[in-house]
C-alpha cells in the first residue's frame, strides 16, 4: 500500500514536472467541472419585462404562454463535485429547454451564436447570455450544458410549400477546439421552474411560425415570416389541454371509429358574438374566420365512454400531426361533470356563405410612397377559406387609371378579370400551407350550400400500374422549365414534376399524373370551354371515398368530401357523364386536411343528413333526400 502511494505522489510530481504551472492542466480527472449554477435574472415576454417578479416563478401566478419567443437572461457558474465554485472551466456551454424550442443565444462571442453555444471564462459567463425560447407552456426549465449543442434543423423551403429538414452538426472548427468534445463531460445545471398558462385548444392549433432567411423566430411580424398549416407549434409535446373558461367544456361534435372531434364552447360562443378577446392576439390571426378552437382526438379505437354532446374538462396525450391535421394521441380526458350529456350543446355549424354575384376584380393601393400596386381581389363577401393569407394574387400588379390620386383606399383598375382555375392556386381548396382561414377551421363543423357534384370521373391510371402521381403548385423557375419567354419569372402554376418537361426523364406515371391535374383542378386543355367540369379521379375516390365537389363562390372553387363511411348508400359515381346537371346539394361535416390529397381540405359527412338536396325535386338522386 505504501509502495502504491508513493508511486501515486511520484507521478503527480512528474506530471507537474512536464506540463509547467498552468493549473487547468495540472489539476486531476476526478476535479472537474460537475453541474452548474443557473439562475435567471429577468425575462422578457410578450414587450414586458419580469424581473424580481413572483409572476412567471410561481405556479400560483403564470405567464400568459406567449405567441412570440421569450427572451430570458441568465447567470452561470460551474461547480465541482463537492459543491465548490469551479473557476477552471473555460468551455462554451449549450443550452435545452423543456418544454419548448431554443431559438438563438445572444453572448459576448458574435461567433458562438450561430451554434448556440455561451462563453464561460473563469468558471462564469463571460458577459450577458440571453437565450431566445419559444412554444413554452406549463411549467419551464432551461438547462445548462457542457455538452454539444442541440440538433438545429434548418429548414428548406420549396416554392409549392415543401419543406424539408436538414440536420445541423457542430463544424470542424468547433470538433477540433481542445476545449469541445472529447473533454465534455456532459456536466449540467438547471434553472428554478418558469411558470407559463397551459394551452387551450386554440394555444395548441397555432401554426409553427420562422423566419426563413435566417431560420430564427418571427420578431418582426408575421408579414417576414414564414407560417405553416401543416404542424402545430407543440408538435411532439405532451401536454393537458384546459376547457377555457367560462364554459369549461369542449363538446364532442363526431366520434369516429378512430377517435373523436371537440369543439371548445368558449371559445365559439365568443366567435360568434363578436368578441375576440379569446383569440390568439396578433394578426392574422385576430382577423381569421374562426378561432382554431376545435380539435381532432385520435383514441385508435372508438370512445366507449362517450357520447355525442358530452363535454371534456381536460385532455392529456401527445400532439401530433398526421398528414397536416394537428391531433392528440394516446390520451386520456376528464369530463365536467357540471353538465349531463345533450347533443343540442353541439354549436351548429358553421355556414360558409358566399355572395354568388360579387364581381371579382383588381384594386389599386398605394403600397410604396412612389406608386401604387394592385392585387386581384377574389373574395366573397370577406371568406378566404380557400386561400392563402399572402397569396400568388399580389403577383398580377397594374398601374390605376391615368390621373388617379393615391388614397389609402383600394380604387378599381382598368385590368378586371379572373384568371381561370389551372392557373389559381387556391381555387384548388387551400393548397397553400400559409392559409390561416382554412386552418382556423381545421375540425370544426362547417356547412357549404348549393354545391355542385362531381359531373366526371376518370381514371388517370391508363398504365394500370396503380400509379397515379400527386402534383403541386409552384413556380416555374422551381420546376426548371425551359424559358420560352411566355411566363413570368415569378409566375406559378400546377406541375407533376421538375422533370416534366424533359421528353427523356418523363415516364408513363408522368402522364397519368398531368391527367390527374387536368381532371381534379378542372382544366381541360382540349376543350378549354368547358368550365362546367367538375372531375373527381376514380382511383382516389376508391381508395379513399372523396369525391370533388364545386363551391358557389366567384372562382368555382373546388373541394373533397367524404361521404363513404358516413353515407355507404350514396355512390357519387351516379353523378358521372353530368346526368343531374341541375343538382345542387347542401353539406355538412367536419373540415379535414390531408396533405396527400388533392384538394387538400376534405369535408367529412358524419351520416346521412349530412348531404341534403336544395335543388328542386328530381334534379338530384332520389337516394339523396330533400333539405328541410
Amino acid at each position: 500500500m505504501k509502495i502504491r502511494n508513493l508511486c501515486a505522489l511520484l507521478g503527480a510530481f512528474i506530471l507537474f514536472l512536464t506540463t509547467g504551472c498552468d493549473p487547468d492542466k495540472v489539476r486531476l480527472e476526478k476535479d472537474r467541472v460537475e453541474t452548474f449554477k443557473v439562475e435567471v435574472l429577468k425575462i422578457e415576454s410578450s414587450g414586458k419585462t419580469y424581473q424580481g417578479s413572483e409572476q412567471g416563478f410561481d405556479s400560483s401566478n403564470p405567464l400568459p404562454i406567449p405567441l412570440r419567443t421569450v427572451r430570458v437572461t441568465l447567470s452561470i457558474a460551474a461547480y465541482d463535485k463537492d459543491g465548490e465554485f469551479y473557476p477552471y472551466f473555460n468551455r462554451p456551454v449549450s443550452f435545452r429547454v423543456t418544454p419548448g424550442e431554443i431559438k438563438s443565444v445572444k453572448s459576448s462571442r458574435s461567433d458562438l451564436a450561430e451554434y448556440m453555444l455561451a462563453p464561460m471564462s473563469g468558471g462564469l459567463n463571460d458577459g450577458d447570455v440571453v437565450v431566445e425560447i419559444a412554444n413554452v407552456f406549463g411549467p419551464v426549465v432551461l438547462w445548462v450544458q457542457d455538452a454539444p449543442p442541440a440538433m438545429v434543423y434548418n429548414k428548406v423551403d420549396a416554392d409549392d410549400g415543401d419543406s424539408a429538414s436538414i440536420p445541423f452538426t457542430e463544424p470542424a472548427s468547433i470538433q477540433d477546439w481542445p476545449e469541445a468534445a472529447p473533454y465534455r463531460t456532459y456536466a449540467a445545471g438547471a434553472t428554478r421552474k418558469l411558470y407559463f398558462g397551459e394551452p387551450s385548444i386554440i394555444d395548441m392549433q397555432r401554426m409553427e411560425e420562422y423566419n426563413a432567411k435566417t431560420n430564427s423566430a418571427c420578431s418582426d411580424g408575421i408579414a417576414n415570416c414564414t407560417i405553416n398549416n401543416r404542424t402545430s407549434a407543440f408538435i411532439s409535446n405532451f401536454v393537458t389541454i384546459h376547457a377555457m373558461e367560462p364554459q369549461e367544456c369542449m363538446v364532442v361534435t363526431a366520434i369516429t371509429n378512430a377517435g373523436f372531434y371537440v369543439t371548445d364552447l368558449s371559445a365559439h360562443y365568443a366567435d360568434l358574438d363578436g368578441d375576440k378577446s379569446r383569440r390568439l392576439q396578433m394578426e392574422p390571426y385576430q382577423r381569421s374566420l374562426s378561432h382554431f378552437g376545435h380539435l381532432f382526438v385520435y383514441n385508435f379505437s372508438y370512445p366507449d365512454d362517450l357520447q355525442l354532446g358530452d363535454c371534456i374538462k381536460t385532455i392529456t396525450g401527445t400532439v401530433q400531426e398526421f398528414s397536416g391535421n394537428s391531433q392528440v394521441t394516446f390520451p386520456s380526458w376528464t369530463k365536467n361533470d357540471r353538465y349531463v350529456t345533450d347533443e343540442s350543446l353541439i354549436p351548429e355549424p358553421m355556414e360558409m356563405v358566399f355572395d354568388i354575384n360579387a364581381i371579382a376584380g383588381t384594386y389599386c393601393r398605394p403600397d410604396t410612397p412612389e406608386t401604387d400596386e394592385c392585387y386581384v381581389d377574389n373574395r366573397s363577401n370577406g371568406y378566404r377559406l380557400c386561400m392563402a393569407y399572402k397569396d400568388r394574387a399580389s403577383q398580377y400588379v397594374c398601374k390605376p387609371d391615368a390621373g388617379s390620386t393615391k388614397s389609402t383606399e383600394l380604387l378599381p383598375c382598368t385590368n378586371n378579370g379572373v384568371k381561370d382555375n389551372h392557373e389559381l392556386e387556391f381555387v384548388h381548396c387551400a393548397h397553400n400551407w400559409r392559409n390561416f382561414d382554412s386552418e382556423s377551421l381545421e375540425s370544426a363543423l362547417i356547412k357549404f350550400t348549393n354545391v355542385k357534384p362531381s359531373n366526371e370521373f376518370v381514371n388517370c391510371d391508363a398504365n394500370g400500374n396503380g400509379v397515379v402521381g400527386f402534383f403541386n403548385y409552384q413556380s416555374y423557375g422551381y420546376t426548371g422549365l425551359p424559358d420560352d419567354g411566355t411566363h413570368e419569372s415569378n409566375e406559378y402554376g400546377w406541375f407533376c414534376s421538375k422533370d416534366a418537361s424533359d421528353k427523356k426523364k418523363r415516364t408513363l406515371d408522368d402522364d397519368d399524373c398531368e391527367c390527374f391535374v387536368n381532371c381534379s383542378v378542372g382544366h381541360d386543355p382540349e376543350h378549354p370551354e368547358r368550365k362546367d367540369r367538375i372531375c373527381t379521379e376514380l382511383n382516389s375516390f376508391e381508395s379513399f371515398g372523396q369525391w370533388i365537389i364545386e363551391l358557389e363562390d366567384v372562382l368555382h372553387t373546388r373541394i373533397n368530401i367524404q361521404t363513404g363511411t358516413a353515407i355507404p348508400q350514396l355512390d357519387p359515381k351516379v353523378f358521372d357523364k353530368n346526368a343531374y346537371p341541375e343538382c345542387r346539394l347542401n353539406v355538412t361535416g367536419i373540415l379535414s386536411q390531408t396533405q396527400a390529397a388533392r384538394p387538400r381540405w376534405i369535408i367529412m359527412a358524419r351520416d346521412s343528413t349530412d348531404v341534403c338536396a336544395s335543388s328542386g325535386a328530381g334534379t338530384c338522386p332520389e337516394i339523396i333526400a330533400q333539405c328541410e
